[in-house]
């Protein structure tokens, strides 16, 4: 009875205690390590979110740049507009080929692209060929491929425009 006593509180110490871990994961990297082994037509856009702000930034193998998303809230209403557009109002309901050829949703996603990216220019897509997206909070739930890239009156999805890999 005390041996099990014991080994259970040596559990409870181990489970709950504050002791400090050995390695640290994902491991630290120094971001010119990264650069380097980046193609010279890849980006990462990657997001941070804090408890009061939401940041992004663009990494390129010799390109660094990074703004502060201007309204986070926004941006979650743009996309629960960009999903409905699609047709998912719920988790159980099909998505049918009426919702999916309407072009309803193209200004939501196309709104949430400018939003996310600073307002970047159209041309920018044409700097590279890659974008791997390291997401936080609620750029999880960003369907990326269906954003649009706006140039005048036309719109083209990102996916179209360059390979989309997550991080």
């Amino acid at each position: 009875m005390n041996i099990g006593r014991a080994q259970e509180q040596m559990l409870w110490s181990i489970g709950l205690g504050r002791e400090r871990g050995e390695f640290v994961f994902p491991p630290t990297t120094d971001v010119t390590v990264v650069q380097q082994q980046m193609q010279p037509r890849q980006r990462v856009l990657g997001f941070i979110s804090i408890s009061t702000a939401t940041y992004a930034f663009m990494l390129g193998k010799e390109t660094y740049s990074a703004w502060a998303i201007e309204k986070p809230t926004k941006i979650t209403e743009d996309v629960r507009s960009l999903l409905r557009g699609l047709g998912q109002y719920d988790r159980n309901q099909p998505v049918g080929s009426k919702e999916l050829s309407s072009v309803a949703w193209k200004e939501a996603g196309a709104a949430i692209l400018q939003q996310l990216t600073g307002n970047a220019p159209p041309d920018a897509w044409d700097e590279f060929d890659e974008l791997i997206i390291v997401p936080d909070r609620f750029t999880w739930y960003i369907p990326f491929e269906a954003l649009q890239i706006q140039k005048g009156d036309e719109k083209v999805a990102l996916i179209d425009k360059v390979r989309i890999r997550y991080v």
